[in-house]
């Protein structure tokens, strides 16, 4: 009887186990895609961050002028404030 007893717990703690050990992979993996979807989220906010900058007129000039090349033409210069 104790050995029944003793292989019915053996198998019922490799059962456990096996749970156990699928418990814990999918926590690392739900800790993975956490941190994959917080890096998602910052990329979106940079992105929407450089969206709203492309419709700010002053900040298009400045990317014409520095990356571009693009200069006023020597009639149409505007006028500096300040």
């Amino acid at each position: 009887m104790l050995i029944i007893a003793l292989i019915i717990a053996g198998f019922l703690g490799w059962i456990y186990w096996k749970r156990f050990q699928n418990i814990f992979s999918l926590q690392a993996e739900i800790a993975q895609l956490k941190e994959e979807r917080d890096d998602i989220r910052q990329d979106i906010s940079e992105l929407l961050d450089k969206r709203n900058k492309r419709n700010d007129l002053d900040y298009v000039e400045k990317l014409a002028k520095e990356e571009l090349g693009f200069i006023y033409p020597p009639d149409e210069e505007p006028e500096e404030n300040g």
